[in-house]
């Protein structure tokens, strides 16, 4: 009778932390039922601080999200689409939307296919800041339309 051999699964939760570990960076985790969250405050020269949320599962896939934007008026849905669609052709791996809310959120979704710890490291590290440097460039056109509106919203205020 052979004996069954049980296999361990690898934790990439714990890999990516080790990975924001290794480079130093600050961050919090959540474990979810299926999936570890990184809560990862980052640094830009147009944002004082993105804060970019990393949902990694048990299989490796990774879900990055960040809003650079919420609550915009309705008034400037249309120029802000314009603006996002210029971006999303200008930029690879980020997708910028606008939800019914009135938030701009940045995605990008990846899987990690090594479970070498210095790949790993590479790739997460790698990843993180250039989507968050992506990120950067186009906080200053969308906060331009934003605030366009939010200037607007002000002078009719103050003419009553």
């Amino acid at each position: 009778m052979a004996k069954e051999v049980k296999e361990e699964k690898f934790d990439y939760g714990q890999s990516v932390k080790e990975a924001f570990e290794n480079v130093g960076w600050r961050f919090t985790t959540r474990q979810l039922e299926d999936s570890t969250l990184f809560a990862l405050p980052m640094s830009a020269k147009n944002s004082p601080g993105l804060n970019i949320r990393i949902e990694v599962s048990q299989k490796g896939d990774c879900k990055i999200r960040c809003y650079l934007a919420q609550d915009t008026p309705k008034s400037v849905y249309n120029e802000l689409l314009e603006v996002l669609n210029t971006l999303n052709s200008r930029y690879r791996y980020v997708t910028l939307s606008l939800d019914s809310d009135g938030d701009v959120l940045a995605a990008y979704d990846f899987a990690i296919f090594s479970q070498d710890q210095n790949v790993i490291n590479r790739q997460v590290s790698t990843l993180a800041v250039l989507l968050s440097d992506i990120m950067d460039k186009c906080i200053p056109p969308i906060m331009k339309v934003v605030w366009s509106a939010e200037n607007n919203d002000e002078e009719e205020h103050t003419e009553e």
